[in-house]
């Protein structure tokens, strides 16, 4: 029992030995990974830190010019909606003056129906007035024939 443990005990320190022996290459093969890939990903010389910068101003330039195009556009279509609104707004001056006109002549047609409808109301009256005169004319006409043959 003793043995198997000396056996695993020498085992470890077997293995931990190795592992000592092996890790400075690992880490300096991760260390010359890692130097790579950030030696690629910024610029080291004057010549690539320049031309980064100009990328840049580049993409910034682009970016602007892309933004006033855009403003340009958004400006003149408000401009084109201000002139449709305006458009608009005086078509409803237009209509709401028609109206108030339409308004008045319907106003005043219905001032002249009622005027109408009292002419008609009072020629109904003197019609029946007449109606009532002729007969009293034709009683008396009557009346004056039988006087007539009277005498």
């Amino acid at each position: 029992m003793v043995q198997s443990v000396l056996f695993f005990v020498l085992g470890f320190l077997c293995a931990g030995f190795l592992a000592l022996m092996v890790a400075p290459a690992i880490w300096r093969r991760a260390v010359t990974l890692t130097r790579r890939r950030v030696e690629s990903s910024i610029p080291l010389t004057q010549t690539e830190i320049q031309a980064d910068k100009d990328r840049i101003r580049a993409e910034y330039a682009m970016t602007t010019r892309r933004l006033e195009i855009s403003v340009k556009a958004l400006r003149e279509k408000t401009a084109e909606q201000l002139v449709e609104i305006n458009r608009g707004r005086e078509a409803m001056k237009g209509l709401a003056v028609e109206r108030t006109d339409k308004n008045q002549a319907l106003t005043e047609l219905g001032a002249k129906n009622e005027a109408l409808r009292q002419r008609e109301g009072e020629l109904q009256q003197l019609s029946e007035r007449l109606k009532e005169t002729e007969r009293k004319l034709e009683k008396r006409a009557l009346e004056l024939q039988k006087l007539e043959r009277m005498y």
